[in-house]
């Protein structure tokens, strides 16, 4: 809503939160968003980035939020870098303090701004394999991406959009197997000279999961 839409409704859990009267403040409480560019705090240690909506937003006390964010940290394997500036990270790393501080708030959905685009090629997986464990740990996620790969492994619905119309939605294996847009199969034929790289990125997420 820092954006309001045009026309049509946004349904969070059933209650319309785009009528007039309900708390947005409150309902920001339960969005969490990861940006493209990271948008990290950077005079703040990778610990404070994450605790800080906790503490200012949430009103929880500075050791309890701290001791949140750690766990946070943790889900996303960055725990060993804590007492880091955003400065000291690579970007693969910006962005998984990112996400951390997202799960950290405990927000009913997450919004995802092509989290890898801002990355260069070999630290999109280490962030692609933290959010598939997100999925498989049952965190409804909204995200926006060009990672096919990705998409195919973790999506319960896909929708594909071309200036600004949805063009075609189903399950992946609708999308992969059966599209009806020339529009999407003329997409996915563009992408299919990565889909190497996808493969490789998944078959690294079995590899880590089995491990």
């Amino acid at each position: 809503m820092l954006n309001p839409p045009d026309k049509g409704e946004i349904f969070l859990r059933g209650e319309n939160i785009t009528a007039s009267g309900v708390n947005l403040n409150t309902i920001r409480t339960r969005i969490g968003m990861v940006f493209q560019h990271f948008n990290l705090f950077a005079h703040l240690k990778a610990i404070d980035n994450v605790s800080i909506g906790l503490r200012r937003v949430k009103k929880i006390p500075k050791e309890e939020a701290r001791m949140k964010a750690l766990k946070a940290l943790e889900r996303v394997r960055m725990e060993g870098w804590a007492e880091s500036y955003p400065a000291q990270l690579s970007g693969g790393q910006q962005q998984r303090v990112g996400i951390a501080r997202a799960l950290a708030m405990e927000p009913d959905v997450i919004l995802f701004d092509e989290p890898t685009s801002a990355l260069d090629p070999e630290l999109i997986g280490e962030v692609l394999l933290v959010m598939l464990d997100i999925a498989k740990s049952g965190t409804t996620m909204v995200v926006v991406t060009h990672e096919m790969g990705f998409a195919k492994a973790v999506a319960s619905e896909m929708i594909f959009l071309g200036e600004g119309v949805v063009i075609e939605r189903g399950t992946p294996q609708h999308f992969f197997v059966s599209p009806k847009s020339e529009r999407v199969k003329k997409f996915l034929k563009q992408l299919e000279v990565l889909y190497g790289t996808h493969e490789e990125i998944l078959k690294l997420a079995d590899e880590e999961e089995n491990k």
